[in-house]
């Protein structure tokens, strides 16, 4: 477009410095017919050639192709017609629009549109043409309401139901069905009823109802379901709609002067007034109500003469009455229980929630005399008796004890005719209750022995204990506590005192009124019972110390406080020192030590009592050999945490596979890491999650293989690599299956980081757009920020804005989380940017720069020369 005259309007208001009104008016005049001009132009489309590919048209505008044969050597048309192209586009390039309008071929044209993103264009779409409308193959016209007219809805017959298995849960989709075969409804899963008939489907998205009605040649039994799905997979229970003729309907008022003898059919009545009813006949009461009728013939249906029942709701007495019409007879009214007669005197009794009569309605029954001689075996009929005098219990037969009691008799129904007898005597200070049975076998009663059942104080009891407990409070007579975990002793107190607390039990005697015994068993698989005992005072609190009885499996755990002398098996006494448990020893020289001179043990050292043995060389350098009897057994020489069942254990080992260094356990002991230390200093260790740290151990957030921990800050380095030769790969990088990935090469001077990227391992080689590469790089967001870690200024990328633009250049996922395997809490899962994936891409967006500056640069010289000497590019070349 020219460039549009200026005009001069002066600084300040009538400064007579401007432009004369006519000179500025004329200009006004030159820029409209200059803006006339070339807006006239913008609309006029550029002329397409032979050979143009529509992919390459980016640029906004308007394009036409004037001959059919060009659009057919053309590429990307949507038609091989001649046509109008039209080009929009977003200010970065990045989003392109074409619509193509095909020119009149006949008496219609067509219109498609497509649109590129991402490097990729869509399709073509077709506009539908208004001539569409309504017509055969075309599209379908709504109506006033926005419906589709009747007369272009097609006629839907139903679809046709599988007859082998199907599932009607699976039918979601609305339309009618049909089912033909009863064969095929009972194959197919969640009918109604197993019968031919037609399913009905409706439904808006997860919403679904069905309705499926049977069909028969017995107008009567045909039948009507419907049901709805409540979620995705979840269906209502079939309901099946009622029949009128099939059910209790309500007849309305009934009218004056009726005889209720002739309401046979089925229905509900309602009784206005008590006068309806004192003046019709066969009521059961003058009173308002409802009469319900229940028969098996429905309003309107024949009159029959029996199996019909009436109920009738008197609403003023609040009573209910009912009775029944067999073969021509009306059986009289009977009323129902009030709920006024239940529990009241001269009423009914009622049952308590466990279904008995409850106490208080239960008249008191007095236990019957005994006689002055009678025979208790003859007592077979249920009831109480009592005796009042000791002389008569003696006098008697087959009492438990001569003395006056209480005789409870209960019966047993069945073949054995079984009686439970009970005799509780009357001694105020020491009452006794006495038991037995009589069974009948062959016809034959038989009476078993009496036998007296103890009081609780009379008998052990068992306390079952499973808190923490105090054992000073543990003092029943008579009592054994149990405990099958250890919480009651660890969290507990007064107990022994030892780290070994474990399942066990405790007995409790009273040798007098409040002094007590305790004897505590504490148990442990493949050893003996470790046995403390006690006595104490419960009325002032004073305890005796716990003493240890009997000998011991193991010194493992020993008593925490002085338990007394307690021998170990194998390992002789052991005696409390003041803070400990050791070994005592009887009083001996001094303890034996190897003489590897002479090959024999003897007592030649002064070391104490349990120090420990010594291996000494008396000649010189000591050396201690293990050897395998045969060459291929190997040898190990082990070190034991504790000599338990269950102990961590280090072993030194030789064998014809290896040498091996190795930290083991026995049974279900403890692995322990193996640690290296020098000179008090922690070097490393490999722990038990197999990670070699070097350095001492700390937390990580990561489980690694290997791990550094230095001081750094520049008092010390973490890996320190050294080649004898120069010009090498300290570091180099495999994938999974050996392949060679990457490499850290060093040479005299300088380290270089390297990934594969050789010929020979690539495929499907091309250029890169250089369009797109620029548009990319221009999306993406260079951003300065600071570190959480330590507040440090940095440059650069934020990873997942990155990835939108370039993902081959980030690793992971934008706020990933993993969970540690040993159960921890989830950690961030952290995101990655490889600034090397992004050079190739910036590479080529430079090369596509360039190619555009020299583009710009051949216009420029162009336009510059286009009208000669006044520098004024022609109007054509401006308006491209």
């Amino acid at each position: 477009m020219a460039t549009l005259q200026a005009i001069n309007v002066g600084k300040t208001d009538n400064d007579q410095a401007g432009d004369p009104l006519r000179v500025a008016m004329q200009k006004v005049n030159a820029n409209f017919a200059d803006v006339q001009s070339g807006l006239a132009g913008l609309w006029n489309a550029s002329t397409l050639g032979a050979t143009v590919d529509l992919n390459t048209l980016t640029n906004p505008g308007r394009y036409h192709q004037g001959a059919n044969a060009n659009a057919l050597t053309g590429s990307n048309y949507p038609i091989a017609n001649a046509g109008l192209l039209e080009v929009a586009a977003s200010a970065d390039g990045l989003f392109v629009y074409q619509e193509y309008t095909q020119y009149r071929s006949g008496t219609y044209s067509r219109r498609f549109w497509r649109s590129f993103y991402g490097g990729i264009w869509a399709a073509w779409q077709e506009l539908p043409a208004l001539s569409q409308k309504g017509a055969a193959n075309g599209l379908a016209t709504l109506d006033a309401n926005g419906k589709v007219p009747v007369a272009q809805i097609p006629s839907a017959f139903a679809a046709v139901l599988p007859t082998t298995a199907h599932d009607l849960n699976d039918y979601a989709t609305p339309g009618s069905f049909y089912q033909s075969a009863i064969a095929g409804a009972t194959a197919g899963a969640n009918y109604p009823v197993a019968n031919v008939g037609f399913l009905e489907v409706t439904a808006t998205g997860t919403p679904v109802a069905q309705v499926y009605t049977t069909r028969t040649n017995v107008a009567a039994a045909m039948q009507r379901f419907w049901r709805v799905r409540v979620s995705a997979t979840a269906w209502s229970a079939w309901k099946e709609l009622t029949d009128v003729s099939t059910v209790v309907s309500y007849a309305g008022s009934m009218a004056a002067a009726q005889d209720l003898n002739s309401y046979t059919q089925r229905g509900l009545w309602a009784v206005a007034s008590s006068a309806i009813a004192a003046g019709g006949s066969n009521f059961p009461v003058g009173q308002s109500g409802y009469l319900l009728v229940m028969s098996a013939s429905p309003q309107g249906g024949a009159s029959v003469t029996s199996g019909v029942c009436q109920v009738y709701y008197a609403g003023n007495g609040n009573k209910v009455y009912n009775r029944s019409l067999i073969t021509g007879t009306w059986s009289p009214w009977v009323a129902s229980v009030d709920s006024g007669q239940l529990a009241a005197p001269g009423g009914i009794a009622t049952l308590d929630a466990a279904g008995k009569v409850p106490q208080a309605q239960i008249p008191g029954v007095n236990a019957r005399p005994l006689g002055a001689a009678d025979d208790l075996d003859t007592y077979a009929t249920p009831g109480d008796y009592s005796q009042n005098t000791n002389a008569a219990a003696a006098a008697g037969a087959n009492y438990p004890a001569p003395l006056a009691g209480l005789l409870s008799v209960k019966f047993g129904t069945g073949s054995n005719n079984a009686v439970y007898q009970e005799y509780t005597t009357y001694t105020l200070a020491n009452p006794r209750k006495f038991i037995r049975n009589r069974f009948q076998s062959a016809g034959v009663a038989t009476w078993g022995p009496w036998f007296e059942q103890a009081r609780a104080d009379q008998a052990m009891t068992h306390v079952y204990l499973t808190a923490a407990t105090d054992a000073n409070t543990l003092v029943s007579d008579n009592t054994f506590y149990t405990w099958g975990a250890a919480t009651p002793m660890s969290a507990g107190s007064n107990w022994p005192p030892s780290a070994a607390v474990n399942v066990g039990y405790m007995n409790v005697y009273w040798l007098s009124a409040g002094i007590v015994c305790q004897e505590v068993s504490v148990l442990f698989t493949g050893q003996k019972p470790r046995r403390y005992v006690r006595h104490g005072n419960t009325t002032n609190g004073g305890w005796q110390p716990w003493r240890a009885v009997g000998s011991w499996s193991n010194a493992l755990q020993m008593p925490t406080a002085d338990c007394g002398d307690i021998y170990v098996d194998g390992a002789g006494w052991h005696r409390w020192n003041g803070t400990a448990y050791a070994k005592y020893d009887p009083s001996v020289a001094q303890d034996l030590v190897f003489d590897s001179a002479a090959w024999k043990v003897r007592g030649a050292m002064g070391f104490g009592p349990n120090a420990g043995g010594v291996f000494q060389s008396l000649s010189g350098t000591g050396n201690l050999n293990v050897a395998p009897g045969t060459a291929a057994a190997g040898s190990r020489v082990n070190v034991w945490q504790d000599s338990g069942a269950n102990a961590s254990v280090l072993s030194l080992q030789c064998f014809p596979s290896g040498s091996y260094i190795t930290s083991g356990r026995t049974g279900t002991g403890a692995y322990q890491p193996l640690i290296f230390e020098v000179i008090g200093y922690d070097c490393g260790r490999i722990n038990t999650a197999a990670t070699w740290v070097l350095g001492a151990e700390y937390s990580r957030n990561y489980l690694v293989r290997q791990a550094i921990n230095f001081e750094g800050g520049g008092s010390r380095f973490g890996t320190l690599y050294s080649p004898q030769a120069d010009n090498t790969s300290p570091i180099v990088f495999t994938n999974a299956a050996g392949g060679l990935v990457g490499t850290i090469q060093t040479s005299p001077s300088a380290t270089s980081y390297n990934t594969t990227s050789d010929y020979r391992v690539k495929y499907d080689i091309e250029d890169m757009d250089g369009a797109w590469a620029l548009r990319s790089v221009l999306r993406m967001r260079p951003r300065t920020f600071r570190m959480v870690m330590d507040d440090s200024a940095q440059d650069g990328f934020i990873a997942h804005e990155l990835q939108e633009v370039a993902p081959l250049a980030v690793s992971g996922e934008k706020d990933a989380v993993m969970t540690d395997v040993h159960g921890a809490a989830p950690r961030m899962k952290l995101q990655g940017v490889d600034s090397s994936k992004l050079v190739a891409r910036m590479v080529c967006a430079m090369q596509e720069m360039h190619r555009r500056i020299e583009e710009l640069t051949r216009q420029v010289e162009r336009l510059r020369g286009g009208d000669g000497e006044s520098g004024q590019p022609p109007r054509q070349a401006e308006e491209e």
